[in-house]
């Protein structure tokens, strides 16, 4: 895997993340809109973490220390 597509992954994951977060409000906990935005905000962290602890060590070193995650 080219060391850009996991860079874009991160980018993208990231932002999907930052809209779920914005999308969940507190009100209607038990909604199923709000349980399936739970659902899918818990998928992407996952997903996200799993890519960090495989993958992000195979990146260049110069890059590794720009993008921290």
């Amino acid at each position: 895997m080219s060391y850009s597509y996991l860079l874009d992954l991160y980018r993208i994951l990231d932002e999907r993340l930052a809209r779920m977060n914005d999308e969940l409000s507190p009100d209607d906990s038990f909604s199923d809109k709000q349980v399936y935005l739970q659902g899918r905000l818990d998928c992407l962290t996952e997903f996200k973490s799993y890519l960090e602890e495989n993958y992000h060590q195979k990146l260049p070193r110069r890059i590794q220390k720009t993008y921290k995650p």
